[in-house]
Order: C-alpha cells, then structure tokens, then sequence
C-alpha cells in the first residue's frame, strides 16, 4: 500500500503552490455561500463582498454563535455540579474541548472579518506578490525597524493601492504599515488635510514615507504634499515615486526643498525601472543613483550625507535678525586681536559652520534671493514666548538656550557740589536748626533777665546787649557779678554741648556736604516703580516689520512683547495685572541708538527684586540641514569656544567706549580719577568762587558795622 502510493496516488495529485492552493479554496468556498470578501476571477484581488449578498454568512455566523454559548453553557453547568454526569469520559471531554476551541475560533474570524475585511484584504492580495515578483533594488527590506507609512492621492481602499506599495510592502512584511490618502487643497487646516495622521505616540521606530508623484491630479500639487508631510509628520527618510525616467531637478518640491520645515532624508525612485535616486539639494541641479548594495540605515543615511551633509557648495545661510551687511571674512581667533567689531558670538558660531561645510552668511535685507540658494536660516536672541511655544516644535530648532536679565537702572539729575555761602549755612537738617535757635534765644533771655534783676547799666547799644554780655563772659572779661553767677554754668554747658559737640558736629557736617554725593533715594521693587508713578525708559530693541518705505520698524522687548504676554497670564482685575498694565504705561521705548543724556549722570542699582528675567533663544528654521547646525553649536559649547568668544565681546565693548571717549576727554577722566572724582578746574573754580563770596560777605558785615558806629556817635550829646 506504500508502495502503490507513492508510485501512483501522489503523482496524480496536482502540485499547488501555497497561492494556487488559496485560489481553489476560494473557489470551493464561494461555490458553498458567498464569503465576507471575494476573489477577483481576473487580477486576482481580494475585495469586500457587498453587504445584500452576505445574507448567508451571516446566518451561519448567528448558528455558530448560538452553538458557542450552548456549549459554553453546558461547560459551566458540568463544573458547577454536585455529581457528575458519569456518561462524560476523558476521552468526551477533550472532544468537547477541541469543538469549543473550534467554534471560539470560527467566533474570532467572525469579528475579524467584520471589522478588518480591509486589511484582510490588503494582507491577501499582497501576498500574491511574493512569489512572482522579485525584490527591487532601490527599495530593499532594510525597513524591517521601521514604519511604513503610504500616502495616496485619493481616499482609496487598502486594496486599490498603487502595486509598488504592495511591492515595497511584500519586503517589508513585518513593519507596522500605515496608509493616508491626501484629500485635497486643505491647506488652511493642515491637520485634516489627510485622512488618516500619523499617531502622535512616540515610537523608537523611524518613519518612511512613500509617495505617489507619478500621477497628474488638478487638486493637489506634489509641492504641498511634500511639504505637509514634512510639517506635520516629519518622517526620517520619504520616497516619491516619479514617472520620469530620470529626476527633474527644476520642480517646484526638488527647488522648494530647503524652506520645508522638515528634516527628512528625500529620495526619487522609479517604481518601473527599480531605480533610486539622491537629489542634491544645495546644487538643485544634479543627482545621484542610490547603490544597490545598502544593507542597513546607516548606509543610506551616509549616502544621502555624502551627497547633501558636507558640501553646501557655497550656498547662503541667512542671518534674519541682521540689519547691515556681514562682513565678507569673519576670522573669530582666539585673541582680541584677532576679532572684528562685528564679530559677535553668535555670527562666530555660524561663520565657523560655514567654512566647515562651505556655505557663506548674510543678511536677507542685503541678499538677492532669486539668484542666491538659501539653505538655511538662523535667528538670534529670539524672545522665548508663546508665539514660539507654539510654533517652534514644528518650524523651529533651539541652538542656544540664554537666560538674559532686564536690569533696573535709574537716571536721574545727580547732585552736584558747588561753592556757595548755602553750603556752609545750610549742613544741617531743620530739626537741627531749630534746636540752636531755641538754645540761643534761651540763653540770651537768661543773660537779658540777669541784667534787669541786677539793674546792670546796659552798653550803648540795647538791642545787642545779650549778644555782647555772652560774648564777653565766654571769653572771661564780664563783669565780676556776671562772672560770680553766670560764667561757670554756662561756660561749661556752652564748652560741652556748643563748642565742643556742636562745633564738631558741624565741621563733619560741611566736610561731608563738600565732599560727598548722595544719590537719590530709588525704587526697589516692581510695586514702588508703579506706585512711585515715575516714568520708565526702556532700550532693548527687536526689528519688527519693515515700513512703508524699506525702513525697519523696531518695538520694545519689554513693552511690546514681555509685558503683554504677562499681563494674559493673570485675571483682567487682579492685582498683579492691574500693576503690570500701569507699569506698562508708564514704560517709555527710547531707541538705544538715538541717547542723549547730556549731563546727567546714571546709577545703577543691582535691584534683584526689580529685575525682570526672560528667557532667548538662539533658533535655526527647521529643514535638512539643521542637524549640522545643532551638533556644531553644542560642540562649541562644550568645548568652551563660545563662552571665550562671549569674553572677548564684552572686552571689545568696554574697548569701544574708551575709543568712543577720545584722548582727551579719556585723560580727564583719568585725572577725575585720580582727583577723588572732582575735576583740577573744576576744583579750582569752585575755590575761586568761594573765596570771592566769603569776601564779599566780610565787606558787607564791615560796611554794615561802619554805618552802626556812625549812628551812635549822631546819637551823642
């Protein structure tokens, strides 16, 4: 029997292939009842049966489901009984268990059918791929990691994909695949513009995205696709398929290619003749044909390196905050002497990149953009607000994270010293001022009151008597009575408290009225600036938009964008908000080009509980290339470049101003210095202009102590 049946039976027996084999039971199942998806006779293509024609499938599904749960019933029951059916053996219990096993099954290829008859169908028809259709060699199974991702230019079935998909799909028939289908010119609402987005968990896996650029479609261009997909997905490598047989490097995605915020790797292949190609994007005019050799990411990756990661072929990156031309050679040594003036830390950083990868910097507003290839742009000391929280993660790329201080500086009319009679008059406060006047009159109505209890013949002048009688008991030639009663007690309260305390007191007072500048009393807080109602200058700057004639508009960090942002953060009627809002009208933006401050002097104050902190960005726009940006400004960091580079600008700022003064007015100051801060004429004319008063004052007293005499000599008999 052997024998016969090796020689005879099995021969007869057709040999199948695992896909002739799926067709003859296709065959043999829709001859029975229709089943939930049906074979093409033709092409071979499964596809979801129509839901009329489904009627008894779905009957034998409702018996099937009835016959589980009697079976699961009748489980149940024989477990939960007291006494067992003695008829159910070993031997009926495995039999029972296989059928139950069975019919969960066939209830599980129910739900499935019902709920992914698409993906079924997507799975079966591209299985009929793989025996027949070879693997290309652009598009090898190096995305097994990865994750498929196909966009379509109409909202198609699983199962009407382009038959490239389902090529690249047969090699890849492990990775997790999601298909989209591009809706239209949506372009307002970028986030439904597909019908299917990719998932915004993270996922170690990278994403390829395949695209359809071989067909002609009036509702969509290649261009928008291209760069939604970079936008909103951002994948790490993107195939377009194009009918050309070699790629034209003078379309709108292939030129717009560097402005797309995206930092994906971007392919051309041609699913017909299993080419693929490396678009160079900084030359826009040349290509290269991927190796049929990649194996692995990394080799794909160093080839689309090769060709777009290190040669920027003296490309332009744009320097957007920067105003005037840059200098055509920025050398940025190691030494001052090696620094420009405009060779600032962040213009460093990136001049240092470009001969790196050879690509030149400038300013936009000094740039002709039509004939110039712009392959990046850069922004410096960008403001961190909510504008960029919301647009950063998709536009841009942070290179250097600062955190900047608003410092409060008071200006004001310094106190200045000049020689005047006021000066030596007035060292005193008016507490003080007074209690002499009270000692004195005190002290003259005592001497007044001695006189007339001793009936003293008074001095040929009354109205100074007092004044006479303690002249001449201070200096010991009164009177023997006066000097009996009167001369010790206030000699020695005068010589004590007047003389010696008083007198001391008033010599510091006008050595330190002469010699020291008080500053005036300032704010500490944000509250005492607001409730002090004083008038606040600020000076940072951004350019803002450009005016109706070219010219540049520029705002307040702290006025037109710090403030306000603080201000939406709190309840319209709170307190902090009602501070905030007077703080800002009372904030004055004064151009920090156009000071003036004549003669007035600058104190500033390290105020902690005043200052204003705030948060700049040093950004790069997000495209292929800022991946070059981002790991070479790190590394200038870590290495301490850049923090040098930041030393050697304040060193040229402070170098600057000394130039700024000149010789001369740098040699007065010095002599200021030198002078304990008073000017040598200065000094001179204030001693000039006392001396002159004094003598003044002394020629009066003089003529006035003369016009006395004569008077009381008329006065005679």
């Amino acid at each position: 029997m052997p024998n016969f049946l090796k020689q005879y039976l099995i021969p007869a027996i057709p040999s199948f292939t695992p896909f002739d084999a799926l067709k003859h039971f296709a065959i043999l199942g829709e001859a029975l009842y229709p089943q939930y998806y049906t074979w093409d006779r033709v092409s071979w293509k499964p596809r979801p049966t129509p839901k009329s024609k489904l009627i008894p499938w779905f009957l034998i599904s409702l018996i099937i489901s009835i016959l589980i749960c009697l079976y699961v019933f009748m489980l149940i029951s024989e477990i939960l009984a007291y006494q067992k059916d003695p008829d159910v053996t070993i031997v009926t219990g495995l039999v029972f268990m296989v059928y139950l096993w069975v019919y969960v099954a066939d209830i599980v290829l129910i739900i499935t059918f019902m709920a992914k008859v698409d993906e079924i169908c997507f799975v079966l028809g591209s299985l009929s791929q793989i025996q027949t259709i070879q693997q290309e060699k652009a598009v090898q199974n190096i995305f097994a990691n990865c994750t498929l991702y196909f966009v379509t230019r109409s909202n198609l079935t699983f199962s009407e994909t382009p038959p490239y998909f389902q090529t690249i799909r047969g090699n890849n028939i492990y990775s997790p695949l999601i298909i989209s289908a591009a809706l239209g010119k949506n372009f307002d609402n970028i986030e439904f513009y597909f019908n299917q987005t990719f998932p915004t968990k993270r996922s170690s896996r990278r994403i390829v995205t395949f695209l359809n650029f071989d067909l002609d479609s009036t509702d969509v261009s290649n261009y928008w696709i291209l760069w939604q997909i970079l936008f909103i997905q951002n994948p790490s490598y993107i195939f377009a398929n194009i009918k050309e047989n070699y790629p034209d490097m003078g379309t709108d995605y292939i030129q717009g290619y560097p402005n797309m915020a995206g930092t994906s790797k971007l392919f051309l292949y041609n699913s017909t003749r299993n080419i693929a190609w490396i678009p160079s994007i900084p030359r826009s005019s040349t290509f290269e044909q991927l190796p049929p050799n990649l194996t692995t990411l990394d080799d794909l990756n160093n080839a689309w390196d090769a060709q777009n990661g290190k040669d920027m072929q003296n490309t332009a990156v744009l320097i957007l905050t920067q105003v005037f031309p840059l200098p055509t050679q920025i050398s940025c040594g190691p030494s001052i002497f090696y620094m420009g003036p405009r060779e600032y830390p962040d213009f460093c950083g990136i001049a240092v990149l470009g001969r790196k990868y050879n690509f030149t910097t400038n300013s936009p507003w000094h740039t002709n953009l039509e004939e110039t290839r712009v392959v990046g742009r850069v922004n410096f000391r960008l403001g961190l607000n909510q504008d960029y929280v919301d647009i950063g993660p998709y536009q841009l790329t942070p290179l250097v994270l600062k955190i900047q201080e608003f410092g409060l500086t008071i200006v004001t009319n310094f106190p200045s010293r000049q020689g005047s009679v006021d000066t030596l008059l007035s060292p005193f406060d008016h507490l003080t001022w007074i209690l002499l006047y009270v000692s004195t009159i005190l002290v003259a109505m005592v001497i007044h009151m001695d006189i007339k209890i001793l009936k003293f013949k008074p001095l040929e002048l009354p109205k100074f008597d007092p004044i006479f009688h303690l002249l001449t008991q201070l200096v010991g030639q009164s009177s023997f009575y006066l000097v009996k009663i009167n001369f010790k007690t206030i000699a020695v309260i005068w010589s004590i408290f007047c003389y010696i305390l008083m007198g001391n007191l008033y010599q510091g007072s006008i050595y330190s009225c002469l010699t020291v500048m008080l500053p005036p009393s300032v704010p500490r807080t944000v509250a005492d600036i607001v409730s002090s109602n004083l008038q606040v200058l600020t000076m940072s700057l951004v350019y803002d938009k450009v005016g109706p004639n070219g010219t540049l508009m520029y705002s307040s960090v702290l006025k037109h964008f710090i403030l306000p942002s603080l201000i939406h953060q709190f309840p319209e009627n709170s307190t902090i908000a009602r501070k905030l809002s007077e703080l800002e009208e009372n904030l004055i933006f004064v151009h920090s080009y156009h000071i003036f401050t004549g003669k007035r002097k600058i104190i500033e104050g390290h105020l902690k509980d005043a200052n204003f902190q705030y948060i700049q960005v040093d950004v790069a726009l997000r495209n292929f290339f800022v991946a070059k940006f981002s790991h070479g400004m790190e590394s200038l960091i870590e290495s301490g470049i850049y923090g040098k580079w930041e030393d050697m600008e304040n060193l040229l700022y402070d170098l600057q101003v000394v130039i700024n003064i000149g010789d001369g007015s740098y040699s007065k100051l010095f002599r200021m210095e030198m002078a304990g801060g008073k000017d040598q004429e200065a000094a001179a004319e204030w001693e000039e202009d006392v001396v002159a008063k004094l003598n003044r004052m002394v020629a009066i007293l003089t003529e006035l102590e003369e016009k006395v005499a004569a008077i009381n000599k008329s006065k005679k008999p």
